[in-house]
C-alpha cells in the first residue's frame, strides 16, 4: 500500500521513474516501520498506564479514573499511516491557496 501511494504522489509530483521508485520504497518503509515502533512504544506504556490506574485506584477509592494512551495506540494502526501520506500533498495545496499564508512565501 505504501509503495502505490509513494509511487502515485511522485509522478503525480512530475518526478521521473527512479524518482517516483525511491519515494515509493520510502514510504513503504515508513508505513512498515511506524506501526512496530508504535507498538513497541505502546507496550512500554501499558506498564506505567497500569501502575497509575493502581495508585488512583488505591488512594482514591470512590471514584473511577481512566488512563488514556490514545497516541501510542492510534500510531500502531495502518490506517493512520495511510491517511497521513495521502493527506501531505492535500495540506500542502491548502497552505499555497489559502490566503494570509506567511510560512511558504
Amino acid at each position: 500500500m505504501g509503495f502505490i501511494i509513494g509511487i502515485l504522489l511522485g509522478f503525480g509530483a512530475g518526478y521521473g521513474l527512479s524518482k517516483s521508485l525511491m519515494l515509493a520504497i520510502q514510504a513503504a518503509t515508513a508505513m512498515t516501520l511506524f506501526p512496530v515502533i508504535s507498538k513497541l512504544f505502546m507496550e512500554a506504556l501499558n506498564p506505567i498506564a497500569d501502575a497509575m490506574s493502581n495508585f488512583i485506584k488505591k488512594h482514591f477509592k470512590d471514584r473511577q479514573v481512566y488512563i488514556g494512551l490514545d497516541w501510542p495506540i492510534l500510531a500502531g494502526r495502518s490506517e493512520f499511516w495511510v491517511t497521513v501520506i495521502v493527506l501531505v500533498p492535500v495540506e500542502l495545496l491548502f497552505a499555497i491557496i489559502l490566503p494570509n499564508n506567511n510560512i511558504l512565501s
